[in-house]
């Protein structure tokens, strides 16, 4: 029997907006649309769950969104969505967008934003290559193992996980605007449960998130997770008594009406 290639991280293929606004002018010409705008988000998600030592699950997505918007004659909109980005697939999200626009909101009508065109902020924020999924599971693996060995009352981490992403954002207009963003992040969680003879169960957690894998901090996650999990096991009946409680005349108020209308 042939051995199982290990899986690995997907490729996200983001669309071409020169093409892309290409097709939508072309498309848009040809129907008599002259106030339209595409959004398009594509996503590339990557995630990996370990329980007691084992995988527990690995999942991978790439799932694609466009939303396109169509203007009438009478400044009425019209919205379709579709996961189709071929010429044939916007070309019949326009056309829906078109014959929906007949039953747009009259009252308050949205318009394209004048700010769509306005030059953007460059942001410091490289793309990072995503990791295999055999990785993410040998590093989750690897954090569980130390958050059980932290505490000996914490027997289990019921709740972890280990995702990368990965997002391409595109939005073009009829006004000419052409505005693209791409982002990777990653983000590890650990809820770890500890239990003591005698006492109830306790449970306390940590985020962690960073712009990929490898910029994670794995070691403050595991320290924040275990020590606010280990302070919770020292609990006490909390003192009871007697106390003055204060009410402003609008609670007191409020107290009366809740009450009278029973």
């Amino acid at each position: 029997m042939a051995a199982a290639e290990p899986m690995t991280a997907l490729s996200l293929v983001a669309p071409d907006p020169a093409t892309l606004r290409q097709h939508m002018a072309e498309a848009t010409s040809r129907m008599g649309i002259a106030t339209w705008d595409l959004g398009i988000t594509c996503g590339d998600d990557t995630s990996v769950q370990v329980d007691r030592g084992e995988p527990k699950q690995l999942k991978a997505r790439q799932s694609t969104t466009a939303m396109v918007r169509v203007w009438n004659g009478q400044g009425l909109v019209g919205i379709t969505s579709t996961n189709d980005l071929s010429r044939s697939g916007l070309t019949a999200a326009l056309e829906g967008a078109r014959q929906a626009s007949a039953f747009g909101d009259a009252q308050s009508p949205p318009r394209l934003s004048p700010q769509a065109q306005d030059p953007l902020t460059p942001l410091n924020r490289p793309r990072h290559p995503a990791r295999p999924v055999q990785v993410l599971l040998e590093r989750l693996l690897d954090t569980e193992r130390q958050v059980l060995n932290c505490h000996q009352a914490i027997s289990t981490v019921p709740y972890n996980g280990l995702a990368q992403a990965h997002r391409e954002r595109l939005y073009i207009n009829s006004a000419g605007a052409l505005r693209n963003q791409s982002t990777t992040s990653a983000t590890l969680w650990l809820y770890p449960r500890a239990e003591e003879a005698g006492r109830k169960p306790r449970s306390a957690g940590a985020v962690r998130l960073a712009p990929s894998v490898d910029a994670l901090d794995l070691e403050g996650c595991i320290a924040e997770a275990t020590e606010r999990t280990i302070s919770h096991l020292d609990y006490a009946p909390v003192d009871t008594g007697v106390y003055t409680v204060c009410f402003s005349p609008e609670a007191f108020l409020d107290l009366l009406w809740a009450f009278g209308s029973m």
